[in-house]
Order: structure tokens, then C-alpha cells, then sequence
């Protein structure tokens, strides 16, 4: 993985960052799915603010969101953008 981007994870303070080989994954925990929503798109924000900085350029029809739950959520889920796309959201995917 090139160098540049081995300071990704303390520069997203609001999300969790995972990283194997060229994928990365991007957590947030909430006690109910908005707040996860709301914090995953604050971390996806300084992503995609992150990215120009360290010469990358995002791709969201290359990255996808899940929603892991105890149960069936309520309501409309709301969106999960990076920049002014809407990820996909999926219930399950490959590795």
C-alpha cells in the first residue's frame, strides 16, 4: 500500500478505518441506525475531504454501505453519500 496513505486512519477522527491490501472499510456505531448514519457520514465527509489532499481520488460506484442490526430497522433508512454520491446499500457483499 503506498505510503501516503498510512495517516488515513488518524485523519478520519470520526470513524473507524480497516484496511487489507487495496480495501478499506470505514465503521460507526450508533445506538440507533440514524445516529450510525449520521456518524458514518461524517467520517465518509473527512474521507472525501482527505482524499484531494493525498492525491486519490474517491470512487463511489466503486464502494458500498451495510447496516448490521439486532433487529429490522424502522422507518426509511437514510442516505450514505461520499461527496455527493449516494452509496450503494447492500445486505451483503464479497471480501
Amino acid at each position: 500500500m503506498p505510503s501516503f496513505t498510512n495517516d488515513l486512519p488518524s485523519s478520519l477522527p470520526s470513524g473507524s478505518v480497516y484496511r487489507l491490501a487495496d480495501d478499506t472499510t470505514i465503521c460507526r456505531v450508533g445506538k440507533t441506525v440514524d445516529l450510525a448514519i449520521d456518524r458514518l457520514n461524517k467520517a465518509l465527509g473527512e474521507f472525501y475531504n482527505w482524499c484531494p489532499k493525498n492525491r486519490l481520488t474517491p470512487h463511489p460506484r466503486k464502494s458500498e454501505a451495510i447496516l448490521f442490526t439486532k433487529g429490522t430497522p424502522m422507518g426509511p433508512i437514510a442516505a450514505v453519500y461520499v461527496g455527493d454520491s449516494v452509496l450503494s446499500l447492500v445486505t451483503k457483499t464479497r471480501l
